[in-house]
């Protein structure tokens, strides 16, 4: 491994050879960009680019989620939920005059042509396939890379984490009287109980694509029958994540 020095009138000169640049880049990557492990990063970037200069290098991007826009800085994280659809709308550089040649969600399986990295404008659905975790970091989630990139210069990264939801608690009517059930704890009922669904807690932004499946459709126990076990079926974006059993006796 070679670093060059040569000073000339003007400036100070300073040259690698292709294994420093690899290792330079890796190191850039992990430390002002965040961590990002090198192996969900192709070689393609690690080998053949070099990192921008300051004003060629990214200074965000716009990702909308489901319908909300969100800026996300280079180097910073965008967490989202396992059924949130996602689309990178726009790649900034710091310099006015740059342009970002390609923007590639590392990971995501695609119709394009063979070679084609180019996810701009791609509506992805986390959590259909579409993503091939084989590309994730999964420290915490699933998080993949996303790399603006122009031939030979590699201009940032930021990534887009995809959590699990998760129900923290149910929240119900019985009989009139509100009553509070955490996930997976067994709701107790009897035949002639009605109940009603007033609120849920989740790690969810917003619950409105949280859909609840009862078996028949009820809500009215005493329309259960025989009595026995059935289950509370809560889906997210049409994915189911969470089921809370429930008893009817008599």
């Amino acid at each position: 491994m070679k670093c060059l020095v040569r000073v000339t009138e003007r400036k100070i000169l300073v040259s690698f050879d292709r294994e420093f640049q690899t290792i330079f880049a890796l190191l850039f990557l992990c430390g002002v960009y965040g961590h990002v492990d090198a192996t969900t990063l192709p070689k393609y970037y690690t080998e053949k680019h070099v990192l921008a200069r300051e004003e060629r290098s990214l200074d965000y991007m716009i990702v909308r989620v489901n319908d909300e826009r969100k800026v996300v800085i280079a180097g910073k994280t965008l967490t989202i939920v396992r059924g949130d659809t996602f689309v990178v709308e726009k790649a900034r550089l710091k310099s006015s005059q740059g342009r970002i040649a390609e923007v590639n969600i590392v990971g995501l399986k695609s119709t394009r042509k063979p070679g084609g990295r180019q996810d701009l404008g791609v509506v992805v659905t986390s959590g259909t396939g579409m993503l091939n975790p084989k590309w994730a970091d999964h420290a915490d989630g699933e998080t993949y890379a996303v790399v603006a990139a122009s031939p030979g210069v590699l201009h940032g990264v930021i990534k887009i984490r995809v959590l699990e939801p998760r129900l923290d608690y149910i929240a119900l009517l019985v009989n009139g009287e509100s009553r509070v059930f955490r996930a997976e704890e067994k709701i107790r009922l009897k035949g002639v109980d009605e109940i009603e669904i007033q609120r849920v807690t989740t790690n969810l932004n917003d619950d409105k694509g949280v859909a609840f499946t009862l078996k028949r459709g009820r809500m009215k126990s005493s329309q259960m029958s025989p009595q026995g076990e059935y289950s509370l079926t809560v889906s997210y974006q049409g994915l189911p994540f969470a089921s809370i059993p429930i008893t009817v006796s008599d």
